[in-house]
């Protein structure tokens, strides 16, 4: 049976903490500030870099696919050019949009979610629901990868595996390949 990887990409596989360590007053994201810094050359996406796991994925995604993973990328990111430029330029372009599936707010709604949720846990569990039942994975095959707590709570509570990405910030490659 196929495995399904549900993936974040914002402190996941892109380190971008240089702009949303700016956006969070009073420990909620604040959307508008965060679009205003994404266009800042100092603190801007420019700046996003690969976290370690997102290095190692950008090197072994091929093999994760055939060996029986799908790999879906889940963001509450609304991509804009910006986005798709800084993927170019971090080199995971191919990976997000050639060989598996990447999910954004502009089109969450054709997986079942909600764009204007701000909750992730909330935003994320309606797309995963989806994904899951539109290919009939069974929730012991699904594996969630993410920074945010209320996206792992979620993942738990439906009885899939999951993976804290600010556990694999200092793994090794060996530790990423023996992850999966």
């Amino acid at each position: 049976m196929t495995k399904l990887l549900v993936i974040d990409l914002d402190q996941t596989v892109i380190d971008s903490s240089i702009r949303e360590n700016a956006c969070y007053p009073d420990g909620v994201l604040c959307l508008s500030k965060y679009h205003t810094v994404k266009t800042c050359p100092d603190n801007g996406i420019a700046n996003d870099c690969l976290t370690p796991f997102g290095e190692w994925l950008k090197d072994n995604y091929i093999s994760l696919s055939e060996n029986g993973y799908e790999i879906a990328f889940l963001t509450a990111r609304l991509c804009d050019y910006r986005d798709f430029d800084s993927f170019k330029v971090l080199g995971i372009d191919s990976m997000l949009l050639d060989r598996c599936l990447l999910i954004e707010r502009g089109i969450a709604s054709l997986y079942g979610g909600d764009s204007s949720e701000q909750d992730s846990g909330k935003y994320k569990k309606s797309i995963i629901w989806y994904l899951v039942n539109a290919n009939f994975y069974d929730t012991s095959d699904i594996t969630v990868i993410d920074d945010c707590q209320k996206v792992l709570s979620m993942a738990k509570e439906q009885g899939y595996n999951t993976v804290c990405a600010r556990e694999l910030y200092h793994y090794s490659e060996d530790d990423f390949t023996s992850l999966l």
